[in-house]
């Protein structure tokens, strides 16, 4: 390899040649940095298109799953973002916003239908880590108001920045991490205080914001905090479950599990897989749900995306971490296995060992990589009833299409002498920094090598390795010809990583009870790779098809006790009787009728006027004749 390190002035011809040879075998996958192909362009341009590391393809390297996954834009945000100087960046709905120069372009430009909510229209990524902070205000893993503050206090300290200057990620991690530490702060605070409703909704809020961070810490200045903010969020997480009702109950369960070693033999290992269990309200045998996260999220969001969900619907429900996931991954340094089925057999065995499950009424989900998982596990997992992969893939390589086919050490060339340190289009095409934190963050879950380099911060340049571990997970017609469970295979409009596989997973799938496909688009508000915006719209999917195939109606609430009536109002006094004037109209009895009937009231308002008047004149007549009589004596 040409001298990486080296003053590259120094070197021989022979290495110049080299080096000049591998750069035009990679020219044409930047076309915006192209270097000026020689005459070994056209004998390399076989390679070229083998090698198309094209903005578009790479795209889905930076998320096979969880939260917080795009890159390089194309998978989450809206197309009305701002691209000249000097315009707003709206957080939300243009109540916070931030200047934006230069030639930033908006994410999902190339999309047919604006999505209504684009919190980072500079960066992707960022962009769809803060939608799932907005989506998850919907189970309390967020407030929309915290959330638009933290994405406004982020684009205020990005504010000047070009799309050369990109990707960056300390201001996201700024932000978000010093919101979830005064909430964790003002949690702890309540708790001591016997405030227990403000606590609980304040750590799960916290643990909700440490996700974000934890998931881009690789991309900042201090990749090896990556532990110590999951502890951070782990501590959050578990102190709002104990405080939830119903109450998620950690549980630990054993399980030897067989992880490939380098040339991808199993070998078997015993582990402990840590675990929440929650137990629906009422009483009897209830249907249960396991539910599997992807390679990113965590436990906070997997309550979102099926555990509350899950209990509202009168479901046990068991979410877990994994080899791969949370602490197996950050404190234990365990990786993914392909043998997924050694995960979630003990899994199995666990739930059907409560009292409160039913064991013909299991089903398992899995979210966003954890579809293709729990489908490989249902391949072998025969008590399961249902199965839910969302979404459904088989070939978790396709997301990385574009580096396949090329060697390590064309990659290394690429890398160092084409792409520039920076940059996000349209100003390049890629960049070091892009391609650094990409595939150190897709790494990491794959092996203990690929994760101690992810947190020393350096490029990862054994591609080739990388691409042979993810596709140890890929499925086949015998593999998911074996699974006999209802299936609910889900798919999503827009999803840049894993969409068009369903189709092809159903056919195979010949062996199911039943199988049932459910695309969600963008009139749903569920688009997108895990529908980051839109959790309630999936899990009202989700468990009305397994209410279907369980045959499930929640049992309603019983009627409340009635409520302690009002004291009586006292009667209001009526009117006082008329006086009775003696003597008039008396009657045929002899009894004296009241004052009014002596008025002739009692006949109607127009007789009491007229005899009125005629009693008025009468009198007049008589008082004449007397005063007459008077003046003649």
């Amino acid at each position: 390899m040409p001298g990486r390190g080296v003053d590259r002035r120094a070197t021989t011809t022979t290495e110049r040649d080299r080096t000049s040879m591998r750069r035009n075998s990679t020219n044409a996958v930047n076309d915006t940095v192209a270097q000026g192909a020689d005459a070994n362009a056209n004998a390399n341009a076989d390679a070229d298109a083998r090698a198309g590391l094209s903005r578009r393809g790479l795209l889905g390297l930076a998320a096979t799953g969880g939260a917080g996954a795009v890159l390089f834009g194309g998978a989450a945000s809206a197309t009305a973002a701002p691209a000249t100087a000097a315009q707003g960046l709206a957080s939300l709905g243009g109540a916070k916003t931030a200047r934006v120069l230069g030639d930033v372009a908006p994410v999902n430009a190339d999309l047919s239908f604006d999505p209504g909510l684009t919190p980072f229209p500079l960066q992707g990524d960022l962009n769809f880590q803060a939608q799932f902070n907005y989506g998850e205000s919907a189970y309390g893993a967020a407030e929309v108001g915290e959330v638009a503050s933290a994405v406004a206090a982020a684009t205020k300290a990005m504010e000047g920045l070009t799309s050369a200057d990109l990707p960056v990620y300390q201001p996201f991690n700024d932000s978000f991490e010093a919101l979830a530490v005064r909430l964790a702060t003002e949690a702890d605070a309540e708790l001591a205080a016997g405030r227990f409703v403000s606590a609980r909704s304040k750590y799960l809020r916290a643990a909700g914001y440490y996700t974000g961070v934890l998931f881009f810490v690789l991309g900042t200045d201090a990749p090896t905090r990556e532990a110590d903010i999951y502890r951070s969020m782990q501590r959050c997480w578990a102190a709002a479950a104990a405080l939830l009702e119903p109450v998620w109950t950690r549980v630990e369960i054993p399980a030897t599990v067989r992880f490939p070693d380098a040339a991808g033999n199993p070998v078997a290992q015993n582990i402990v897989i840590p675990a929440y269990w929650a137990r629906a309200s009422g009483t009897g045998a209830k249907p249960t749900v396991i539910i599997n996260n992807g390679s990113d999220a965590q436990l906070v969001d997997t309550y979102a995306y099926g555990g509350a969900a899950a209990l509202e619907r009168g479901y046990n429900a068991l979410m877990f971490e994994g080899p791969g996931q949370g602490s197996m991954l950050f404190e234990q340094d365990l990786s993914f296995t392909p043998w997924w089925e050694d995960v979630i057999s003990p899994l199995v065995d666990f739930v059907i060992a409560q009292p409160e499950t039913d064991p013909a009424a299991v089903a398992l989900t899995g979210w966003s990589f954890g579809g293709l998982l729990v489908l490989r596990a249902a391949a072998h997992e025969p008590r399961l009833k249902a199965v839910v992969a969302d979404p459904a893939l088989w070939d978790c390589t396709q997301p990385y299409l574009p580096l396949k086919g090329i060697t390590d050490s064309d990659y290394e060339d690429y890398y160092t002498y084409v792409l520039p340190k920076t940059g996000l289009p349209p100003a390049v095409a890629q960049s070091q920094a892009q391609l650094r934190f990409l595939l150190n963050k897709r790494g990491e879950i794959m092996g203990r090598e690929f994760h101690a380099n992810a947190l020393t911060g350096k490029p990862l340049f054994r591609v080739t390795e990388l691409l042979a571990a993810f596709a140890r997970y890929n499925g086949d017609a015998a593999l998911f010809g074996q699974i006999t469970a209802h299936s609910l295979l889900i798919s999503y409009e827009a999803d840049v990583f894993f969409d068009g596989q369903g189709a092809q997973v159903a056919a195979w799938m010949t062996g199911a009870a039943s199988v049932t496909s459910h695309r969600f688009d963008s009139a749903s508000g569920a688009e997108f790779h895990d529908a980051p915006l839109a959790p309630q719209v999936r899990n009202e999917w989700v468990f009305d098809w397994l209410d279907g195939i369980f045959g499930h109606a929640p049992t309603p609430p019983a009627p409340p006790a009635p409520p302690v009536p009002p004291a009586p109002v006292p009667p209001v006094p009526g009117p006082a009787p008329a006086p009775v004037i003696p003597g008039v109209d008396s009657g045929a009895g002899g009894a004296a009728k009241p004052g009014l009937a002596a008025t002739g009231l009692e006949a109607g308002p127009i007789a009491a006027i007229a005899g009125g008047l005629a009693t008025a004149g009468a009198g007049a007549a008589v008082l004449a004749s007397r005063l007459k009589s008077s003046r003649i004596g």
